[in-house]
């Protein structure tokens, strides 16, 4: 089997991203690194690096835009870690979404912090025996009081046991203050709502939040945009965590 040389250590700065993100698009990433140079110069070098099997990459089928991920054997230069699990290309459009959600929110002013699903993975510290595993946690603080939000997209409808499953966990865990499901699909959000109020009880509004942008999958999605159920009541995420 052929070797391939190894990435010099500029190369892997411009990689090391991708270590904590998974995933991202060629300008977040280009961002991310701290290239200074043009955006062409940038794919043209992530094209070769690509060529050499160091990253995979592909095209969001709904926004096209290019996306990129750390290969095996990038992971191993970028990473020094052997064992880290490769990204699953079941779940690229997820994963590349779930990333894009987190960037908009690392905006707002009230979030100082999160981790995302590999890395809560490695952790053992649900104490408490639940073993919940959000797409995400954001980190932030709103009039002075600091709280955890868990993050759950979902792209398509699963069983009703499989949701609801979840949601009894996260409403029985201390270790979350709140869970943010995330929909593009009204259908999808009403039925989950309504199946959680009516095993749980309103009372479940008090810790989850519905989250509905039908522009979610597209060019044009932006958090701004974005409509939420807190507490019986709705308004913009960008409103609720001003």
């Amino acid at each position: 089997m052929k070797l391939h040389a190894p990435l010099s250590a500029l190369q892997i700065n411009y990689l090391r991203p991708l270590k904590k993100w998974r995933i991202l698009s060629l300008k977040d990433l280009q961002k991310a690194c701290g290239f200074e140079s043009s955006y062409v110069a940038f794919a043209r070098m992530m094209l070769r690096l690509e060529r050499r099997r160091f990253i995979g990459s592909f095209y969001d089928p709904f926004n096209r835009r290019k996306y990129l991920y750390l290969t095996k054997e990038g992971s191993q230069y970028v990473d020094g870690d052997e064992e880290q699990p490769c990204i699953s290309k079941d779940t690229l459009v997820h994963d590349s979404k779930v990333v894009e959600i987190i960037l908009e929110f690392m905006r707002q002013n009230c979030f100082y912090g999160f981790e995302l699903e590999h890395e809560i993975a490695k952790q053992v510290r649900f104490a408490d025996g639940y073993k919940i595993c959000p797409d995400a946690n954001l980190f932030g603080e709103k009039k002075g009081q600091k709280f955890k939000l868990a993050l759950e997209l979902e792209l398509t409808r699963k069983t009703k046991a499989k949701f609801l499953n979840k949601i009894g966990l996260y409403l029985n865990s201390n270790f979350f203050d709140y869970v943010l499901y995330f929909f593009h699909d009204p259908g999808i959000l009403n039925s989950y709502k309504r199946e959680v109020e009516s095993k749980f009880g309103p009372e479940s509004n008090q810790k989850i939040l519905w989250a509905l942008n039908t522009n979610l999958l597209g060019k044009n999605f932006s958090l701004a945009n974005t409509s939420v159920v807190f507490k019986q009541k709705e308004e913009t995420l960008n409103g609720l965590f001003a």
